[in-house]
């Protein structure tokens, strides 16, 4: 499953900076393995609880643990087999979608629509409506304001300094407050509200001052004449695409591989505890760990083929174009991430590329990629579902 969620979704995370031509394939893949890891390792943990017991009564299962062990099993199983058939089609399907959809399909179908928590799903499905257009306004936002205070300057270099350095600041920080404070508890680990306000603003600040630092270097050596203006302006927008291409494969790591890791978490916790496998709160680290290697191999082995949708089939994108949509996409899914709210980073990029796509005007964007995205987003979670009640059944033939 983890795997099958770094060929298909870690794609979110660099496809914009492949497809602007600011990484190469191999240098996309060692940043997302390594971020990816530690968005992981140190901010997942409010997701993968919320869909380890946030979606169903999982109460309800008490005498019957070996009916949950094996419907989490099932629903490992169903995602995987969905999302290995998306992406040999290269769809950017949502893998929250799918973990959603099949752990939702084995309760409600197999026991029944009482062992659901209708609420909470609904607080999730309204997320992947809002998340999208939140994404798409920040994106628009950004690439405007991008645009006013550098591209339409009679000196631009000067204010893109002041400009990088307010976002690196902004997204740094945004990602320590949340790590600090909603990650690391679910490891056992507690920082105090004063230590999360001090680090996190001097990991900021220095990582602002190293983007000044970077960007001035980045100036001195450019050499374009005043005819290739725009062109060393977006070199400059090259080295920032790359910190939020970081950002946001820190932010998928936060958020989706809680989608591979959770019910398994859920299944060493029937394991370990027996009938009291929920007082089981703290996250196993190797578990972590595994969902960390595993994104991080199925991206290198796969991840080519839906990078190339999300990076260059929707809009034509430049690296500035590909830092607003980054950008927008960071900010958006890590506070998802510390909400504990599960939602689609593909969802949330598509929205931020077509932001960025409407600021420049709509016949910029490729509506039919466009539409066979979406329709691939609607038939995901009904598929998940459809898969996980066929494998529930397959386990149930086998065990018993």
């Amino acid at each position: 499953m983890a795997c099958a969620v770094g060929a298909n979704d870690v794609a979110n995370a660099m496809g914009t900076s492949v497809g602007s031509k600011v990484l190469t394939l191999k240098q996309a893949i060692i940043l997302a393995a390594i971020f990816e890891s530690l968005g992981a390792c140190l901010a997942s943990g409010q997701v993968t609880n919320t869909l380890r017991g946030g979606l169903i009564h999982s109460e309800l299962f008490q005498g019957h643990l070996d009916w949950l062990l094996m419907g989490m099993l099932s629903a490992l199983m169903a995602s995987s087999i969905w999302l290995v058939i998306a992406t040999a089609f290269g769809w950017p399907v949502s893998t929250t979608h799918t973990i959603v959809g099949a752990i939702l399909g084995f309760s409600a179908i197999v026991f029944g629509v009482e062992y659901v928590q209708w609420k909470m799903i609904a607080q999730v499905v309204l997320s992947w409506v809002v998340t999208p257009m939140i994404a798409m306004f920040i994106a628009a936002g950004v690439f405007y304001t991008s645009d006013c205070i550098v591209f339409q300057q009679s000196k631009p270099k000067q204010s893109i300094h002041s400009m990088g350095a307010f976002y690196v600041f902004w997204v740094t920080a945004l990602i320590s407050v949340i790590s600090l404070q909603y990650g690391l508890p679910t490891l056992g680990c507690y920082v105090s509200m004063a230590k999360v306000f001090w680090i996190s603003l001097g990991l900021a600040s220095l990582c602002a001052l190293v983007s000044v630092y970077f960007i001035k270097r980045l100036i001195q050596k450019s050499k374009y004449k005043a005819s290739d203006h725009f062109k060393g302006l977006e070199r400059i927008f090259s080295l920032l695409t790359i910190f939020t291409a970081c950002a946001m494969a820190f932010a998928h790591g936060s958020n989706d591989v809680a989608n591979a890791i959770a019910p398994l978490v859920e299944i060493n916790a029937i394991l370990t505890h027996g009938a009291n496998y929920q007082q089981a709160q703290i996250i196993p680290f190797w578990i972590i760990g595994m969902g960390a290697i595993g994104v991080s191999l199925g991206l290198g082995l796969y991840g080519y083929r839906v990078m190339e949708t999300v990076g260059s089939k929707i809009t034509h994108l430049t690296p500035s174009r590909g830092f607003s949509a980054q950008l927008a996409t960071a900010t958006t899914v890590i506070i998802a991430s510390a909400i504990g709210f599960p939602v689609s980073t593909t969802q949330v990029l598509v929205g931020a590329i077509l932001g960025v796509g409407l600021a420049r005007g709509i016949e910029s964007i490729d509506l039919t990629v466009v539409k066979s995205i979406a329709i691939s987003w609607v038939i995901t979670l009904p598929a998940g579902a459809l898969l996980s009640v066929l494998s529930y059944y397959l386990l149930r033939i086998i065990f018993n």
